[in-house]
């Protein structure tokens, strides 16, 4: 039998009518609390009273703006989005497969079967990823920042 892991991250709140609970990948968490973010604040009383901070955009808006490419490519074109965005929006200089496969889960996509792979393809033949601190994780190179950059209109 496999040993079960804690999850990345771990979000609860419970407060007037809402409760809340998320566990699992960092990024899948933060999708989740950005997602309930307004009706947090309105349980909190803070609709009214918070200052106004530059939002982020969620990740569905910020993948729909993207141009990937439709068929082949496609699936290493929404990567790079995926993994810029965790970079900007997030501040994480290294991802996992598991960090991307809650990307999909967050706009709605089943994780593709092949992810690893694919991600694994970047990384040898593309150049896209570079090895991370540990086995599993990865972070950007500048040929993969600036595809992603192209991806989504920044230069």
């Amino acid at each position: 039998m496999a040993e079960r892991t804690a999850p990345d991250a771990v979000f609860r709140f419970n407060a007037g009518d809402l409760e809340l609970e998320f566990a699992g990948p960092e990024a899948w968490v933060a999708g989740q609390v950005s997602h309930f973010l307004d009706r947090i604040k309105k349980e909190l009383g803070l609709e009214d009273d918070a200052p106004a901070r530059p939002s982020q955009p969620p990740l569905a808006d910020f993948l729909r703006t993207a141009r990937t490419r439709t068929g082949r490519g496609a699936l290493q074109d929404t990567i790079l989005v995926f993994a810029y965005y965790l970079r900007e929006t997030h501040g994480a200089d290294e991802i996992g497969i598991d960090d991307i496969g809650a990307c999909f889960g967050i706009v709605g996509q089943e994780q593709p079967r092949n992810l690893a792979n694919t991600i694994g393809v970047m990384k040898r033949s593309q150049r896209f990823f570079a090895p991370g601190s540990r086995r599993g994780r990865y972070t950007l190179t500048d040929r993969g920042l600036s595809r992603a950059k192209s991806l989504i209109g920044r230069s």
